[in-house]
């Protein structure tokens, strides 16, 4: 891996190194919490298993890595700001079981993480394709387009934000628009007291 940072003072890019790593992929989505930049690092055939959690320190200027334990792989996988520091968020849909469960992942003076299962939700299926993302509750940003592919066929596009409630195994819809033809929702961000901005 290859690595620069910009300076926006000087408007140039300053410090660069790299690093060996076994991690084919990183995560398109990256939370920075207390100077630390965390992407969760894909391996496999197509990039698919998630493999390791790849951390940046800017101060240090230094990348490490550790390895996702196998009790936290799932379906689904996704890095949110949770509980004053990083969450894990992990789903699992397969028939009658489903699940999402959120570790909170803490450095120790080693730059190695802790992983700690912090809250589990049983019973609800995330349809989609999900962003999760935590505040007081569980929120879910969910996009799906639809069209055959078609010369005339029009695309459909659905972005659903849900809150996801803990005590009854539940989704309460916030927001559920549709647009038609091509539309690709490149982000969504929500501004909610006790909500982190995503």
């Amino acid at each position: 891996m290859f690595w620069a940072l910009y300076n926006s003072f000087d408007a140039n890019w300053k410090h660069s190194g790299s690093f060996s790593s076994d991690v084919k992929k990183l995560g398109p989505k990256a939370v920075v919490d207390k100077g630390v930049v965390y992407w969760v690092g894909w391996d496999g055939p197509s990039f698919i298993q998630p493999s390791q959690i790849c951390t940046f320190d800017m101060l240090q200027q230094m990348f490490f890595e550790c390895d996702i334990p196998d009790a936290a792989k799932s379906d689904y996988h996704s890095l949110t700001q949770f509980n004053g520091g990083v969450g894990f968020t992990s789903y699992h849909n397969v028939g009658f079981s489903k699940q999402i469960v959120v570790w909170q992942l803490k450095r120790d003076g080693q730059n190695k993480l802790d992983w700690e299962r912090m809250i589990k939700v049983s019973g609800i299926a995330i349809p989609y394709n999900p962003t999760i993302f935590v505040g007081k509750d569980i929120f879910s940003v969910m996009e799906l387009r639809t069209g055959c592919g078609g010369s005339n066929d029009t695309e459909r596009t659905d972005l659903i934000i849900a809150r996801l409630k803990f005590v009854h195994p539940r989704i309460e819809h916030i927001l559920h628009h549709v647009w038609e033809e091509n539309v690709y929702v490149k982000s969504a961000i929500m501004h909610v007291e006790s909500l982190y901005r995503v």
